[in-house]
């Protein structure tokens, strides 16, 4: 039943219409960040909350479609994609934990 909402919610337009957008969010985010660093030598709280509220959202997303999708999600014919989601998120948690030491 899980893996069947999980399937439902995954392949939705409005899913990939959230998705698109949050990346797109993301992208700005980035953008004004490195601005911001470049003036002021630093980050914000506000840069670094937003970064964890991300990445919460990517590896919720990620666990979703893994949810939703099983083994294929590994091994199917989008596995290039699901590894290199895989990779990112795991850039940007160790980058994250990184900043924190």
């Amino acid at each position: 039943a899980s893996r069947h909402l999980a399937q439902s919610i995954v392949r939705s337009t409005c899913f990939d219409i959230l998705c698109g957008t949050v990346i797109i969010t993301n992208a700005i985010l980035i953008g004004a960040e490195t601005d911001y660093m470049a003036a002021h030598h630093r980050t914000t709280a506000f840069f670094k909350m937003i970064t964890a509220t991300l990445n919460i959202w990517y590896v919720n997303e990620l666990l979703l479609r893994i949810l939703a999708d099983g083994a294929s999600f590994f091994f199917g014919s989008e596995w290039r994609w699901s590894w290199l989601d895989i990779t990112l998120v795991m850039a940007s948690i160790a980058d994250m934990v990184m900043d924190t030491l």
